[in-house]
C-alpha cells in the first residue's frame, strides 16, 4: 500500500507539472501486467485531457478497457476538474469505438489520413465528453 501511495503521489505531482504518461496496469487479484493507460496529455489553459489505453490481447473483450477508461473519466473530471476529455480510435477497431460509446464518449468527427500504421495512412475517429455529459445539465 505504501509504495502504491507514493507512486500516485509522483504521478499527482507530474501532472501538476505538466507530465503526463500511461500508468502499466496490473490485475488485482494476480498482480499481472495487461497494459497501460493514463491521461495521455492536459492543457491548462483549455482545461481539457487526451486519454488512452493498450491492453495486451489476452485481455481484450474482458470488460477491463471499459472499466479502466470509465475510472479514467471519472479522475479527469471529479480529480482533475477538466472541463473536457477526448480519445482518439483508428479506424478499423470497432472495440475500442464501443468501450468509448459505451464509457460515455461521443463520436465527434474523423480525421481523416491522420495516423500512419504500418507505413499506411488510416483515418482516426475524434470522441469526444464535456463536464455536462459526465455530470448531467445540473452542474
Amino acid at each position: 500500500m505504501e509504495e502504491t501511495r507514493n507512486h500516485l503521489v509522483k504521478t499527482m505531482e507530474n501532472y501538476k507539472s505538466g507530465i503526463y504518461d500511461f500508468q502499466a496496469l496490473f490485475l488485482k487479484h494476480t498482480n499481472e501486467y495487461i497494459g497501460e493507460a493514463g491521461v495521455l496529455s492536459y492543457k491548462s489553459n483549455s482545461n481539457r485531457g487526451v486519454l488512452g489505453y493498450n491492453l495486451l490481447p489476452d485481455y481484450w473483450g474482458h470488460g477491463y478497457a471499459t472499466e479502466i477508461t470509465k475510472a479514467l473519466v471519472k479522475f479527469s473530471f471529479e480529480e482533475m476538474k477538466m472541463e473536457r476529455v477526448e480519445a482518439l480510435v483508428a479506424d478499423g477497431n470497432e472495440s475500442s469505438k464501443k468501450v468509448l460509446e459505451k464509457s460515455g464518449f461521443i463520436l465527434e468527427g474523423t480525421l481523416r489520413n491522420y495516423a500512419r500504421i504500418n507505413n499506411n495512412y488510416c483515418n482516426v475517429y475524434y470522441y469526444g465528453m464535456i463536464c455536462k455529459d459526465y455530470y448531467g445539465s445540473n452542474h
